[in-house]
């Protein structure tokens, strides 16, 4: 097959949109970098495989088409026992193993912006607590549901953008954004009911009778109230920040006589 420079641009363009999904593009801050340049039976397995090997590496893998057809019981397809769709495979095993990868909280902290709110959250109680069971970046900020989940994954290309424009490379600027990126999670946990929080704390099986009374009451009153939990737990595994002022408008200079008058 002849390659041409345009040709390898588009797929690598490709490429790079893919990975930026979750496929298989997934260290951000690898210092090893492996490009698998094809699909198929062999690329597709070396890619997964030396991502296995050593999650550390960088794996992108450029393949122009969405589904590859095995040489594999070709041979049943050319003496009419097999159909042809039979022998085509596509890279969802690829991307799901990728998909999953960019929800580890490696991966999410791998950014230098994100190392501010790591530190802070460690010192919660999502990170350590009595019972041992830890609540990482992707239980509080990516949906369970497959549709939910891939527009987060699409709409993460901001933050990817933000690292390479060093938005928040520094504490100073990540605290000069904090308010408003706060305020935009908060938003989005709002308008999903706080999907996510559910999905380890339910209404229903909490037992009220077993809360100390300051929660016990504020739970029930909430519930009544028909609140969700970001109303009240802002802040739980971040720092929460403080709104800012609202600048002060100028004073209306007074009227002045006329020069008739």
């Amino acid at each position: 097959m002849k390659i041409t420079r345009r040709g390898f641009i588009q797929a690598a363009g490709a490429a790079t949109a893919i990975g930026m999904a979750g496929v298989p593009y997934l260290a951000m801050g690898a210092t090893k970098k492996v490009v698998v340049v094809g699909g198929g039976t062999g690329g597709a397995t070396a890619a997964k495989y030396l991502r296995l090997a050593d999650p550390s590496i960088e794996v992108t893998l450029i393949e122009a088409n969405k589904d590859y057809y095995t040489c594999y019981m070709s041979n049943e397809v050319l003496g009419g026992e097999r159909t042809l769709d039979s022998i085509k495979f596509g890279y969802h095993g690829l991307f799901n193993m990728g998909l999953s990868a960019t929800n580890e909280m490696a991966f999410c902290t791998s950014c230098h912006s994100m190392k501010v709110n790591l530190e802070e959250y460690k010192e919660t109680i999502h990170y350590r607590n009595p019972s041992g069971v830890r609540a990482t970046c992707a239980d509080c900020h990516v949906p369970k549901e497959f549709g939910p989940k891939m527009v987060a994954k699409v709409l993460a290309y901001k933050d990817v953008l933000h690292e390479i424009l060093g938005t928040l490379d520094t504490k100073e600027k990540y605290e000069q954004h904090r308010w408003e990126m706060a305020s935009r999670v908060w938003a989005k946990m709002k308008a999903t009911d706080s999907r996510e929080c559910r999905t380890c704390h339910d209404w229903d099986q909490m037992d009220l009778s077993e809360q100390d009374r300051s929660a016990r009451k504020r739970h029930g009153r909430a519930q009544d109230e028909g609140k969700t939990c970001i109303d009240c737990h802002k802040g739980i595994a971040h720092e929460e920040p403080d709104e800012p002022e609202e600048p002060e408008e100028p004073d209306e200079p007074e009227a002045q006589p006329s020069a008739n008058g």
